[in-house]
C-alpha cells in the first residue's frame, strides 16, 4: 500500500467513524448532514464545543476532496499526514465514554432532617467537609452547609434546632443537579459548563438511578471533580 493511498484510507475511516459518533450523540436521523451534527452537540458536548473549527475543517476537506459516486466514496486528492493525525485523533476523542460514576465520591454521606444543627457542624468538622446532603428517607431535601449553620447560630437560633429548620431559613444560590446513574460524565461537565454561563454556581451533581431527586444517592460530584472529568475528554 502506497503512502497516498494509505493516508486516504485513514482518513476516510477517521472522518466516518467521527460522523457516526457525531449521529449518535446527537440520535439523529441516518441523512442528518454534518453541519447539522455539529450544531445539535454543540450545546450539550464539550469535546465538540471546544473542537468545533477543527471539526467544521475537517468537513470542509473532505468536501474538497472526497466525491460520492453512487455510494462510494473516491478522493480526489490526498490528506495530508497533519489533517489525517487530526481526524484520527478527533475520532478517537469523540469515541471516550466514561460514566458518571467513574467521577463520583461514593459513598454519599447524608443526614437526616431532624439531625441537630450542631451535630451537623461536629460531623463536617470530624469529616473535614463543609456541606452535606440531607435526606428526608429516600428524597432529598437540601445541602446543609457549615456557613448556613453559622448564620443560624449567629442569629441566636437553637443550635440543637433539626437542620431542616436551617434549610428552611436559609436561601442558598448554588444549584444542585441530577443525572442517572448510566449517563456519560460529560453530561455531568456540560451542564456545569452551562450554569458557569448563566452565572449560577454548582453546589453538587448528585447521581441517582434514574436522575430523580426521590432516590438515594449513588455518588456525588463537586466542582472540584470536573477538572478531572475535562482532563479525560481531553
Amino acid at each position: 500500500m502506497s503512502e497516498s493511498s494509505g493516508n486516504a484510507d485513514r482518513f476516510l475511516t477517521a472522518i466516518d467513524k467521527i460522523e457516526s459518533e457525531l449521529r449518535e450523540k446527537a440520535k439523529a436521523a441516518p441523512d442528518a448532514e454534518f453541519s447539522d451534527l455539529l450544531k445539535a452537540c454543540n450545546w450539550n458536548n464539550r469535546t465538540v464545543r471546544v473542537n468545533m473549527v477543527l471539526l467544521q475543517s475537517l468537513s470542509e476537506i473532505r468536501r474538497a476532496i472526497v466525491l460520492d459516486r453512487g455510494g462510494k466514496q473516491v478522493l480526489l486528492a490526498t490528506p495530508s499526514d497533519n489533517t489525517v493525525s487530526e481526524a484520527e485523533r478527533m475520532a478517537e476523542l469523540l469515541s471516550r465514554h466514561f460514566n458518571v460514576l467513574d467521577f463520583a465520591s461514593k459513598p454519599v454521606r447524608t443526614l437526616p432532617t431532624d439531625t441537630p444543627a450542631i451535630d451537623a457542624f461536629n460531623r463536617m468538622k470530624e469529616l473535614h467537609t463543609s456541606k452535606f446532603p440531607v435526606y428526608q428517607e429516600a428524597k432529598y431535601v437540601g445541602f446543609i452547609t457549615m456557613e448556613a449553620i453559622a448564620f443560624w447560630c449567629m442569629g441566636g437560633k437553637d443550635a440543637s434546632a433539626p437542620v431542616s429548620q436551617v434549610l428552611a431559613n436559609y436561601s442558598q444560590n448554588e444549584v444542585v443537579l441530577f443525572l442517572g446513574k448510566d449517563r456519560d460524565a460529560q453530561d455531568a461537565l456540560s451542564a456545569y459548563s452551562d450554569l458557569i454561563q448563566k452565572g449560577n454556581n454548582l453546589m453538587a451533581v448528585i447521581v441517582t438511578e434514574t436522575g430523580s431527586p426521590s432516590e438515594p444517592p449513588l455518588g456525588f460530584l463537586t466542582v472540584s471533580d470536573m477538572p478531572k472529568v475535562m482532563a479525560a475528554y481531553n
